[in-house]
């Protein structure tokens, strides 16, 4: 591709207009799902099915991201990424830094699509890949649970896709043939989910009838409910209720505790249309992790939030500290150099 042309995408052995990348992602990623679900006869079968699984969900995650704005998959902050994918054509393909698997699914869901995804649950579907694909192992203890991962959050990125393509549905993505499997895993996933809720929320309410039982009233549990759990506090004593909400518990109705795993983002800034400092800023995400109940013991998981209407991404905007300040700055001048270096 030559400076300030318009891209055009290699493709598969044919060349595709930029216009055609969200869908040339969403069929690939089908591709690589579907190997992914079929039965494999040889061991270069088996890594290739784990290393599918993987590469479908970033590659999904990809196409849905490129209905959105093709921009979004640029990993650098570097304007020559962001005009490739823009549709200029300022480096080749093979030169195209793209946002890894976790980043674009965390991406997908701060642009208001409210996919069930956690970083720290759901990292099997890309640490089988990484494992296939580096080391030439596959394990099977994770093996189904990270296929059963790429089912579910393939679902979800699905019906993202079709809302602004409705040809791209999910009989497209996973064809006729995987389709009763895929059924099959998601009937056997909500199912598997439902009975763990409701066995955690029998065994909460024989816990609280068993203190009511000893004569603990409302006011005594009540106390009991408002003690802090154990990290609620760091390591100086402070209190961390950024990451501690309080929410009603779905057995015993005593204020529990919502904890959340936050995530910071990198210094964002806006020169606007002066030449002074610009306005710096980090979005900050917080991620649902677990509720617990100091009253009835009641512990939910973040694969059983969502079911309990606790499973939202609450986000906010703050200053950055020093700390981002200065590494912020040493980055943009070890970039200064590397591009020099390669001049």
């Amino acid at each position: 591709m030559v400076a300030n042309t318009p891209t055009e995408w290699p493709g598969i052995g044919r060349p595709i207009a930029h216009a055609d990348l969200p869908q040339h992602l969403f069929r690939v990623a089908a591709l690589h799902a579907r190997r992914a679900l079929a039965d494999a006869t040889d061991d270069l079968a088996v890594l290739d099915r784990a290393g599918s699984i993987g590469i479908s969900m970033e590659l999904l995650a990809k196409s849905a991201l490129a209905h959105l704005n093709p921009a979004l998959l640029a990993a650098e902050r570097e304007s020559k990424h962001l005009l490739l994918f823009s549709g200029v054509a300022t480096v080749s393909a093979e030169k195209a830094k793209t946002r890894t698997g976790p980043d674009c699914l965390a991406v997908l869901r701060q642009a208001n699509h409210p996919i069930d995804y956690s970083q720290e649950r759901d990292a099997a579907v890309f640490d089988v890949r990484n494992l296939a694909q580096h080391l030439g192992f596959v394990d099977p203890a994770s093996f189904d649970g990270a296929l059963n991962t790429m089912v579910a959050l393939a679902e979800q990125i699905i019906a993202i896709v079709a809302s602004y393509d409705p040809l791209l549905d999910r009989a497209a993505f996973w064809g006729l043939q995987s389709l009763p499997q895929v059924d099959e895993r998601l009937k056997a996933q909500a199912e598997a989910r439902r009975l763990k809720l409701e066995q955690l929320k029998a065994a909460a309410m024989r816990e609280i009838e068993r203190l009511r039982a000893r004569g603990l009233d409302d006011d005594i549990l009540s106390e009991w409910a408002d003690r802090e759990p154990p990290a609620y506090f760091d390591e100086g004593g402070n209190a961390r209720d950024d990451i501690f909400v309080r929410r009603p518990c779905p057995a015993c109705k005593f204020e529990g505790w919502l904890e959340y795993l936050m995530y910071r983002g990198p210094i964002e800034y806006d020169y606007g249309d002066n030449d002074g400092a610009p306005v710096t800023w980090v979005d900050v995400e917080y991620e649902p992790r677990e509720f617990h109940c100091q009253v009835c013991s009641l512990r939910l998981g973040d694969d059983l939030l969502y079911l309990e209407g606790m499973g939202e991404t609450r986000y906010e905007t703050v200053d950055p500290t020093p700390d981002e300040l200065l590494a912020a700055e040493e980055a943009a001048v070890e970039l200064y150099y590397e591009e020099q270096r390669g001049r």
